[in-house]
């Protein structure tokens, strides 16, 4: 499907669909689930996480071209952090930079906003569980929560929620007070700002936002009736609205995303795709997985990487530095791969020890889950998939960059509270609300059920009654920002 949906696949649909609405809305809809179908059962039989051994591309800027056998830098992730030093190493054309991803490109379904659910359960994801949980996960299947890490050139930007959240200034200068030189908010505060490209409506002169940068941050061009009373009903029990990746965190906003004109802006479509065509020192190698961090036993100086493709093992070489990007479970999972972890650990999985180092030992995050979910006795406003897929609304989203389309996942606003009970300063919030104008049942139990891993008895018993095209709803997501 994603082979045919380009410019001119779209013309056609949405002339069909302003012909024959029934006939354009179950088309595409048809064509939708499909692919959700089909990705997902690809999903289900490769849960090992092989390497994907479909159609394989360079990815690159001047056609056809050849790895070399050595590079400069060689960074392992094309994630997040991986574009952005692609792109900024590659800047010195005398740096040959190799860039490697386990994953593919990007394609037309992850830069639809509203679809952001569906992408947890394709190949894009690279579908990661907890272990069985005792106390925690019982409305999952198997009790194991999902943890989504994206698999593809962008990373997790693939299929994230595209909330533009830089953290608080707190956390930053904690950092800094550890010993982590050049990591309080003050330093890194320029270079959020020479990322991004402000296009936050009211906040156009903000000294906390940038402008020219890559990294496209933005209002979503579409907002439901039910936001905005949440936001008047706010103001009138004292919240105040701020910037939240401004001055202070405490209060409420509009969510400001990471999208350019109602589409999402990954870490590949920021900053690796616009200079791509005037790189030829940057190669991007896709759908190879590093399995090893090849290094010297004398000297501890790694010197290239070894990765499969098409099931055969390649090593290549780097003269200056191969950097892990990798993400939080990858890179630890390299490194043991390539004897750096603890001994006890390498040797119950037979690889042989080049350094006793805890690796991996010590991960945090932030949980975020469905809270309560408030039936209105109104009908039509709320989001659905149903809904979003009316005909009016695609044309407006293919031709302007609005609609519902536009919502990233279905967030809205941001709250950030404080608790009775919080132990951190009084400006730092410890409760994050965000604002849904749907619930687990807005895709009929397809995509947020499947990407969640939420059981069907959890599903059927509580949520599949609001399944219903006249019944509106919306929901309060909660994110704790200090887990204990």
């Amino acid at each position: 499907m994603c082979h045919i949906m380009n410019a001119k696949f779209i013309s056609i649909l949405i002339f069909t669909l302003l012909i024959n609405r029934s006939l354009g809305f179950f088309f595409l809809k048809s064509l939708l689930m499909d692919y959700a179908a089909r990705e997902w059962n690809r999903l289900e039989q490769n849960k090992q996480n092989t390497v994907n051994t479909a159609s394989y591309n360079h990815y690159n800027n001047h056609g056809t071209w050849s790895l070399l056998n050595s590079y400069d830098f060689i960074i392992v992730g094309a994630g997040s952090s991986g574009c952005v030093l692609a792109s900024r190493l590659s800047e010195n054309p005398d740096y040959k930079v190799l860039l490697i991803e386990a994953g593919k490109r990007q394609q037309f379904l992850n830069d639809i906003p509203i679809f952001a659910a569906y992408l947890q359960s394709t190949s894009y994801n690279w579908n990661y569980v907890t272990e069985p949980q005792e106390g925690a996960c019982l409305g999952m299947e198997d009790q194991r929560c999902a943890f989504p890490r994206g698999k593809g050139v962008g990373g997790s930007s693939l299929i994230n929620y595209m909330i533009y959240n830089r953290g608080n200034k707190y956390d930053f200068d904690q950092w800094a007070a550890m010993g982590n030189e050049g990591w309080s908010y003050d330093e890194i505060l320029p270079y959020f700002k020479k990322s991004e490209n402000n296009n936050l409506k009211g906040l156009e002169n903000s000294t906390y936002h940038g402008k020219g940068g890559p990294m496209n941050t933005e209002y979503p061009q579409h907002r439901t009736k039910y936001a905005k009373a949440f936001m008047e009903a706010q103001k009138h029990i004292g919240i105040k609205r701020v910037d939240y990746n401004g001055e202070s965190q405490l209060g409420t906003s509009y969510v400001q995303a990471n999208t350019l004109h109602g589409r999402r802006q990954s870490a590949a479509s920021a900053f690796i795709d616009p200079i791509l065509w005037n790189r030829p020192n940057l190669h991007i190698l896709t759908e190879a997985r590093v399995t090893k961090v090849l290094i010297d036993p004398d000297t501890k100086e790694a010197y290239g990487v070894e990765y499969v493709r098409f099931k055969k093992r390649n090593n290549v070489f780097a003269a200056k530095e191969v950097i892990l990007s990798a993400g939080a479970f990858s890179s630890p999972q390299v490194l043991m791969l390539s004897g750096i972890g603890q001994e006890h650990e390498l040797k119950r999985i037979g690889v042989p020890l080049l350094q006793d180092l805890p690796v991996g030992k010590v991960m945090y995050d932030h949980l975020c889950h469905f809270g309560p979910t408030f039936t209105v006795n109104t009908s039509g406003i709320s989001v659905s998939s149903d809904r979003v897929l009316f005909p009016h609304n695609l044309k407006e989203y293919f031709t302007t960059g609005g609609s519902p389309l536009s919502i990233i996942g279905g967030v809205e606003t941001l709250t950030f509270i404080k608790t009775p009970n919080s132990r951190y300063p009084a400006t730092v919030p410890d409760l994050e609300l965000l604002f849904i104008p749907g619930s687990y049942s807005s895709d009929q139990g397809t995509g947020i059920k499947r990407g969640m891993r939420v059981t069907d008895e959890i599903y059927n018993s509580v949520y599949k009654e609001l399944d219903k095209p006249s019944q509106d709803v919306f929901s309060i997501m909660v994110m704790q920002f200090h887990p204990q």
